[in-house]
């Protein structure tokens, strides 16, 4: 099997009986394959590092251990390069071929704590700096950690969404790390969504180097990059594990990297109307992205059929098994985040409503352990939607739940 993705689609129901309007849903996967044969792509990482005051003291200790536990794993082919930000930016480091290991770590010993924290710049001069070589022939990330809410530059939310887009653009991926209970993980999930990258919640500073090496390894191992599914149809209505472009045609969606081994998965929710006997068209998927083992771009398009009959000709249709726990496991996702917005607004009893509604309706459909493990997590979390639980600290911890389930990543 050469390196590359396999993509699978499949319809809740391939069959439905005419004269009536049917809700149905459809399944998107997306995997990595490899025969591991292949050297992997140099890398570009682009280290923006959070020094203001709060990072004082353990919080910056692992930070510098981490980069340096990175530095580790790449040899003379790979680029870095590092900015601290504050109420200022610095560039610590310039794109630099780590020749000199050692003489690269030195130079993290030079950071220490101090102002407040101007996220925009240190985002805007570290996609600057993976920019000057940027290329299709490297692995362009870069890794933005802070631990406090933006309180200078640009610090709203779309704002900083809109650089890391802009960043994105560009073909560099951009991964937030959010670290403590102080940062705003919204904000820190709305960058890594725009640039395509990925959100890691630290809660204790001792974990900073494990995430940093879990994203490492990751960068590591890609197989495809630019990966873009677009979704031709006029009975979308809605979209569960990546937020759409809404095109005129249908849907688009711009994801990030795919991992060797990792599985990115898309549930589409379609309204059909009432339709005539026989095969029908439901929707024409195009799966566009740059293929690390060729080096060349690849295109991949899956038309997908429904066909309409009486209940003679149907007869009796099993709906997809794999569908619908994909389902399943999205629409847990989804009542979470749900459930947050109410206990923002103080609103528990409705946090807590919508969770025990979902739990009580798909109970009784779990199909294996994994399920029921994801369930009880879920029926678990209620118990924080009061007064006396719901802090910031628990709220990062179910978001970051959330969104681990929505991506399909290990919990």
């Amino acid at each position: 099997m050469n390196k590359g993705i396999d993509i699978l689609v499949a319809v809740e129901r391939n069959k439905i009986p005419i004269g009536q309007k049917h809700k149905l849903h459809l399944l998107i996967k997306v995997r990595g394959i490899s025969n591991g044969q292949q050297q992997r792509r140099p890398l570009n990482l682009g280290f923006v590092l959070d020094r203001s005051g709060s990072m004082e003291g353990s919080k910056l200790d692992y930070t510098r251990q981490a980069v340096e536990l990175c530095m580790t794993h790449l040899d003379e082919n790979d680029i870095q390069s590092i900015v601290i930000f504050d109420h200022e930016v610095e560039m610590l480091m310039a794109p630099t071929k780590l020749v000199n290991k050692d003489m690269a770590k030195k130079v993290l010993q030079k950071v220490w704590a101090r102002g407040t924290t101007n996220l925009s710049a240190g985002l805007i001069m570290g996609g600057n700096l993976v920019g000057h070589n940027s290329s299709d022939e490297r692995i362009n990330r870069v890794l933005v950690l802070t631990d406090g809410q933006a309180n200078q530059g640009i610090t709203s939310a779309d704002g900083l969404a809109t650089i890391a887009g802009k960043i994105g653009d560009r073909g560099i991926g951009v991964t937030s790390l959010g670290v403590g209970a102080d940062f705003d993980e919204e904000v820190l999930i709305g960058i890594a969504e725009a640039g395509r990258g990925n959100f890691y919640y630290i809660e204790n500073p001792d974990q900073i180097p494990a995430i940093f090496e879990q994203e490492l390894e990751g960068l590591l191992q890609v197989l495809a990059q630019k990966l873009e599914i677009s979704i031709d149809s006029p009975y979308l209505t809605k979209a569960y594990g990546y937020i759409p472009e809404v095109t005129e045609k249908g849907f688009n969606f711009a994801l990030p990297d795919l991992y060797s081994g990792e599985e990115k998965v898309l549930v589409l929710e379609m309204e059909l109307p009432a339709m005539q006997s026989g095969t029908q068209k439901l929707v024409n998927i195009k799966v566009s992205y740059f293929d690390t083992f060729s080096m060349q771009e690849q295109i991949v398009e899956v038309p997908v059929d429904i066909f309409a009959g009486d209940i003679e000709q149907i007869g009796e249709v099993d709906a997809n098994l794999e569908v619908e726990k994909h389902l399943r496991r999205l629409r847990m996702a989804e009542a979470q985040n749900e459930a947050l917005s109410k206990a923002d607004e103080g609103d528990f009893d409705k946090a807590r409503e919508l969770l025990e509604e979902v739990v009580a309706e798909m109970m009784p459909m779990m199909a294996d352990e994994d399920e029921l493990t994801e369930l009880d997590q879920l029926q678990e979390s209620i118990k924080y939607y009061s007064d006396e639980q719901y802090n910031q600290s628990t709220r990062k911890k179910i978001r970051a739940a959330s969104y681990r389930q929505q991506k399909n990543r290990p919990r």
